[in-house]
């Protein structure tokens, strides 16, 4: 997970008493278990590696948070709440496909439902009494010049249907959800989706997820508690992306952790 909720009342209740370097190896450790979504190693030294803890106090600190906050299994140390966070969030994410591909499949069974093929004959039957006449002349009228053929009323299959806004049957793909709960500023989520599904050549999620971890440590998106961050749509539709930002300093990968606990 790159994005999580953070209840500061539920937070301040629990960790009242912990001391300011407590606080930040317990949010530090919180992180990477969000980021990884996996236990966390139950060796201490890892565990100061991960959150670069160096002096003594800093140690302490972890050693004290990891065990009033996490439960040793044999898997590594395991958080009651983190767990439940995570597995609402891949929960939501299945949700999201499946009624992704279901509507993908509806939209697509009622465009060929509305283009079917009209066969206007072009040989007519001559010198059938059935007709009205059995001179061989046909009592059809005949269309003119200015008749435009029945099939240009018939929309092609390729015709994309207006989506329906969202609580009428349109939903959003899970790749956009978690762009969009990975975005700081979540604000014109309709239009946002719009430019999802419209920028050409857009890259994987992963590389979206990066470049929003670089723009959220730019100093224009920190500056004025964000006020200079642009719409999801705009960074969309601009491919903002592809610019060069700056990244948070001294912030270690997830491969870079997970390699960590091998050693």
């Amino acid at each position: 997970m790159h994005y999580y909720s953070h209840h500061i009342g539920d937070y301040n209740r629990d960790t009242a008493h912990l001391s300011l370097a407590e606080h930040g190896a317990y949010r530090l450790l919180m992180d990477c278990y969000y980021v990884t979504g996996e236990a966390l190693p139950s060796n201490q030294a890892t565990l100061c590696r991960i959150v670069r803890a160096v002096s003594k106090v800093e140690r302490d600190a972890v050693q004290k948070v990891s065990s009033a906050f996490f439960l040793p299994t044999p898997e590594g140390l395991r958080h009651k709440r983190i767990d439940a966070e995570i597995l609402s969030y891949k929960n939501q994410i299945e949700t999201a496909s499946r009624a992704g591909k279901a509507s993908a499949e509806s939209r697509q069974r009622k465009r060929n439902d509305r283009s079917t093929t009209v066969d206007v004959p072009l040989q007519r039957k001559r010198n059938d009494p059935t007709n009205g006449m059995g001179n061989g002349t046909s009592t059809e009228r005949q269309p003119t010049i200015n008749h435009k053929p029945i099939t240009n009323m018939i929309p092609s299959v390729s015709t994309p249907l207006t989506p329906l806004p969202d609580g009428e049957g349109f939903t959003y793909s899970a790749s956009f959800l978690e762009f969009w709960n990975a975005y700081p500023k979540r604000e014109g989520k309709g239009a946002a989706s719009q430019s999802w599904n419209r920028v050409k050549a857009r890259p994987k999620i992963d590389v979206l997820l990066a470049a929003l971890t670089r723009a959220k440590s730019s100093e224009q998106w920190q500056k004025n508690n964000g006020q200079f961050i642009p719409q999801p749509a705009t960074w969309l539709n601009q491919r903002r992306w592809e610019d060069e930002g700056t990244p948070a300093q001294n912030q270690p990968t997830t491969e870079e952790i997970q390699a960590s606990w091998r050693h």
